[in-house]
This record gives structure tokens, C-alpha cells and sequence, in this order.
């Protein structure tokens, strides 16, 4: 404890989730688990790799309603905060007010944008962008080899429908995810071929 009302922990993002509801809030639990604002998207499959998702995914999991705030910004360039000030209070309203189901993880993404030039909130599926295709080999100071991952993205933000094509276009994006990754199809055709 830091002050009143103010905790900190020395941990994961899931691992303040965790100790919030169990401890901190266990005699008056949270309607709702909100992690962010992230500084940077998590659009595509950032979101596997996550801290702030898999804060919200943590909530879901607990039983709460849960979402995950990221701001896009591009690297070098100010970070659009007045984006998330005016947008994330009227969009967590509508989506409150519209509800959703518990074991669902809100995944938004606000754009890199101005606060008037948002263009709108979309609802979307993950897009497909990939971290990693970038990588720097190098020595560090003791001469030891290192590799550095960079920030080359193979990335396609012109598939309809997707979280990186509506923040491209400067729209809010929510994607909603699944806590169950099984794909049925996949395990089905597995199981029947393994018979």
C-alpha cells in the first residue's frame, strides 16, 4: 500500500489482477477489470504477447467483465494521449450500457490520431502482424554475442475487418477474445485422424 486507495505490486500485470481480487477488493470485487492505457497498440498478435491483455484476460478469467486499453502511436512522434482522455469514458459507457459476456476480453486500440479526427468505434477481428522480422546481431560490451529483436513488422493493415485496418483509418478498435484457444475444428479432424 502507497496511500489511500493506491497499491502497488513488485510483479506481472496478471499478478495485480490477482492480488486486487483476492486481497485488495476481495470484500467489495470490481464490476469491471480495465488494464491500460498502454502506451502502443496491441493490435494483431501483439495481443499474445501482452502484458496489459493478459491483465484484462486475468479479470475474464476471475469472472469480471474485462478490456484492455492501448494507444497506437508511432515511434519518434507524440503520443496522442488526449485520444485516450476524450475517447476511452464515451466508449467503455456505450459498451457497458450495450454489455457484454463475462469470459470475454475487450481488446481496444485507439488510434494515432488527434482526439476530432477519430473516425469512429469498430468492432474487428485480429488482423495479422507479426513482431520479430527484424533482427540485429551485435556484441555486447564483454564481447559476448547478442541478438536483438527489432521492430520490423510483417504487417497487413489492408484486410477488411481488422484491428489494423480500422485504427489505419483512424477508428477505435474493439476486438473481442476468447479464454478457451482450442480451435474445435482443428482438434476434431486431429482426434478422428489419430483414431
Amino acid at each position: 500500500e502507497v496511500g489511500l486507495r493506491r497499491y502497488t505490486v513488485d510483479g506481472t500485470p496478471t499478478d495485480c489482477v490477482l492480488l486486487a481480487a483476492h486481497r485488495v477488493m476481495r470484500d467489495r470485487p470490481p464490476a469491471i477489470v480495465l488494464s491500460g492505457v498502454n502506451r502502443g497498440g496491441n493490435l494483431g498478435e501483439d495481443a499474445i504477447y501482452s502484458g496489459t491483455v493478459a491483465a484484462a484476460r486475468e479479470g475474464a478469467l476471475l469472472g469480471f467483465r474485462a478490456a484492455a486499453l492501448s494507444l497506437v502511436y508511432a515511434d519518434g512522434e507524440d503520443i496522442q494521449w488526449a485520444t485516450a482522455e476524450q475517447w476511452c469514458g464515451p466508449v467503455l459507457n456505450r459498451l457497458l450500457t450495450a454489455g457484454w459476456p463475462t469470459g470475454i476480453v475487450l481488446n481496444i486500440n485507439l488510434p494515432d490520431v488527434a482526439p476530432g479526427a477519430v473516425t469512429g468505434v469498430e468492432v474487428t477481428r485480429q488482423g495479422r502482424r507479426k513482431l520479430g522480422a527484424a533482427i540485429v546481431d551485435s556484441l555486447d560490451p564483454r564481447g559476448e554475442p547478442i541478438h536483438w529483436i527489432g521492430h520490423g513488422r510483417e504487417e497487413d493493415r489492408g484486410r477488411p475487418g481488422t484491428d489494423l485496418e480500422a485504427v489505419s483509418r483512424g477508428a477505435v478498435s474493439i476486438t473481442p477474445h476468447v479464454l478457451d484457444l482450442t480451435d474445435e475444428e482443428a482438434r476434431a479432424g486431429l482426434a478422428e485422424r489419430l483414431r
